[in-house]
Formats: structure tokens, sequence, C-alpha cells
């Protein structure tokens, strides 16, 4: 029972060296603002973008959007699912 103390003191005291972590973006969440900058409610021909349309679908739940549900929305914007 001893040793198994001292081994696990020894375990606790030694210190934990960590790598630092890579860097991932300057601006983890560039993606996150710009999609909400879209807003709901518009369509196809009033989209700019396929991530525009892509934030109909799935964030605004706008079915509309993708009328062969095929998961690509506004196909005249999005060549694959989003």
């Amino acid at each position: 029972m001893r040793i198994a103390i001292l081994a696990l003191s020894g375990l606790l005291a030694s210190p934990l060296v960590a790598e630092p972590l890579p860097r991932v973006s300057e601006t983890p969440f560039a993606p996150f603002l710009t999609a909400q900058a879209f807003t709901c409610g518009r369509t196809c021909g009033q989209m700019r973008s396929c991530a525009e349309a892509c934030h109909a679908l799935l964030v605004c739940g706008d079915r509309a959007r993708d009328g062969d549900n095929d998961g690509i929305p506004c196909e005249s914007l999005c060549s694959a699912p989003c």
C-alpha cells in the first residue's frame, strides 16, 4: 500500500508538460458571423451566393429553396449539397 501511495504521489508531483495548440485561425468565428448577416425569407433570385442559399435551407428551414430534395438549394447558385 505504501509503495502505491508513493508512486501516486510521484505522479501527482511531476510537472505536466503540454505542447502548445496549433493556431487554427485568427478569426475562428468568421463563417458564423457571415452567416448571421443573411436574412430568412428571400427567394433564390434575391440571393447572391451559395452560402446564403445554404443558410436559408439549413438555418431558416426554407425547404422551398431545395425544390427536388437533393440537398442542393438554389441550383442556379449551388452545384453541391450544403
